[in-house]
């Protein structure tokens, strides 16, 4: 029996609700890069330090680590960054493997 409240169309969602999708996914995202840089220098550096403590070393593996980590950081960070502005995205991104870019 059909209901005289319901639009035709209900299968389509509504302009507002994927405007503030969009929105609020826009945010996440740029809420997330500062944590996604510092987190990959923090561990890289923190393995480094536990390496160079455990083998008696200068901070050899201090700095090496931590600058990967910052690059790591870094393309993360540029990857997230391109969302952003890239937003919507032109078509469906593959799924990339995660250890080989």
């Amino acid at each position: 029996m059909p209901s005289d409240n319901k639009p035709e169309n209900s299968d389509a969602p509504s302009t507002v609700v994927e405007k503030a999708k969009d929105v609020s996914n826009q945010a996440a995202i740029a809420m997330e890069l500062p944590f996604v840089l510092v987190a990959a220098v923090v561990v890289g550096g923190l393995f480094g330090y536990f390496l160079d403590h455990w083998l008696h070393t200068k901070p050899v593996f201090l700095l090496v680590l931590g600058g990967l980590g910052f690059y790591a950081g870094v393309r993360a960070g540029s990857d997230g960054a391109w969302t952003l502005w890239c937003w919507p995205p032109p078509h469906k991104p593959k799924k990339r493997n995660p250890w080989f870019r």
